[in-house]
């Protein structure tokens, strides 16, 4: 299981030469699951997801703001 993303700061034109993995970490323990994705009008991202690996089941995030912010 992955949740990785990518990002275009020109509306679509160019990305980001390779994608960003929330377990990209060598000897990452990240065990993600169900991810969910949202933008607000000022153009900042929102990334949550369902992860297990304390053995229990609890939510992260990553906001990733507006170039502008």
């Amino acid at each position: 299981r992955r949740v990785a993303f990518n990002r275009s700061l020109d509306a679509g034109r160019t990305w980001l030469p390779r994608e960003i993995g929330l377990d990209d970490t060598a000897g990452s323990a990240l065990h993600p699951f169900d991810p969910q994705i949202a933008s607000d009008d000022r153009g900042s991202v929102y990334v949550v997801w369902l992860d297990d690996r304390e053995g229990f089941v609890t939510w992260d995030y990553l906001a990733l703001p507006d170039k502008d912010e």
